[in-house]
């Protein structure tokens, strides 16, 4: 009865200590002056001037990425899917998140009470006092220790690794946007070098041509020879092209290819740039709070936010820790005998 006294009085003070207060100070934000919205060609660069915390950036941005409705080429589209389910960099972003999932819920952990057992075999003449004789004594122990978040350590730390996760998270999002633009923009230079190689094959043709019909025509004094080596220079001119754009689009192909996380290939590309849909509408006087949807922005903020309660951790560290602990076990000299023995206990003490 002694005991269940004095573990809920226990439970009770460390729950009125828990809850007391938490040093360091809370993240408030910094203000920020921005534009109320970007510069349009009918409106004054100067307009109205909008100042913003960036406590408010937003954390529940839209998280679809979009991309399907912009781009309209299946091909492309096969290339950014496989590109964001096999990209190293996004895997890494992707496994970075997961790491501080499990660091988020290893640290929430730490505030509850850490259970614990040890056993022991000694023999001599000591047993807490010397005696004449020699004994051997078995012991087994069941260990209960549990620090009370009394300045908020570990609130702080729990808070700081939900910051990183939330950064992470942002980060992994990044990471995709830019690998979309970036296989995005490679195949767009692969469809232009592509075309520039067709080009180039075709004037190479056409000078081919053109100076046979000089040749021709020098054969038989109708030009002066200089015509028949301007014709030369240009032939050889078309023809120093074709190599050039042909190196450019295997250049380009494989690295296509390991941006979408395989092997140097050689993709057969049949669209060209003349069905890409280049028309994109954007809309005049944007407001500048897009730029809360940006994750690079959220990403940094998160860091921020972390960094804080960092340093609330650093300030809690200045003060003395409480903790909680008892044990609960057996101890015997006959080891036969040791579950008839009466059981070793002591209550948590401070």
């Amino acid at each position: 009865m002694r005991i269940s006294i004095r573990l809920i009085a226990y439970a009770g003070l460390s729950f009125l200590l828990f809850h007391s207060c938490k040093v360091g100070e809370n993240y408030q934000g910094s203000e920020v002056d921005v534009p109320g919205g970007f510069r349009a060609l009918d409106q004054d660069s100067s307009t109205v001037i909008t100042r913003l915390n960036t406590d408010s950036l937003a954390i529940d941005s839209a998280r679809e990425l979009d991309w399907y409705g912009i781009l309209t080429d299946p091909f492309l589209d096969s290339l950014i899917r496989r590109g964001l389910e096999y990209n190293q960099d996004v895997l890494v972003a992707a496994e970075r998140v997961m790491q501080l999932q499990y660091a988020l819920c290893i640290q929430r952990a730490e505030m509850l009470p850490k259970f614990g057992y040890s056993s022991n075999i000694s023999q001599g003449n000591f047993q807490f006092v010397p005696t004449d004789g020699t004994s051997t004594l078995f012991t087994g122990f069941g260990t209960v220790n549990w620090e009370l978040d009394v300045w908020g350590k570990y609130r702080r730390l729990n808070e700081a690794k939900r910051a990183e996760l939330l950064s992470s998270v942002e980060g992994y999002r990044a990471t995709q946007i830019s690998l979309i633009t970036t296989i995005t923009q490679t195949y767009c230079e692969l469809l232009e070098y592509q075309k520039r190689l067709q080009i180039s094959i075709r004037t190479t043709q056409l000078r081919d041509s053109m100076l046979l019909i000089i040749e021709e025509r020098f054969d038989k004094g109708i030009v002066p020879e200089i015509d028949l080596n301007q014709a030369q220079i240009q032939r050889a001119i078309a023809a120093s092209s074709v190599p050039v754009f042909r190196r450019d689009v295997f250049a380009t192909k494989n690295s296509l290819a390991v941006l979408v996380g395989g092997l140097p290939s050689d993709y057969n590309v049949l669209n060209t740039l003349e069905v890409q849909e280049t028309e994109v509408v954007i809309p005049e006087g944007l407001p500048s709070e897009l730029l809360l949807r940006r994750p690079d922005l959220v990403q940094a903020q998160q860091a921020v936010i972390a960094q804080n309660a960092y340093a609330g951790v650093a300030h809690a560290n200045r003060f003395p820790s409480i903790s909680l602990t008892g044990l609960l076990g057996v101890g015997t000299s006959d080891l036969s005998n040791i579950t008839g023995t009466f059981p070793t206990w002591q209550a948590p003490d401070l």
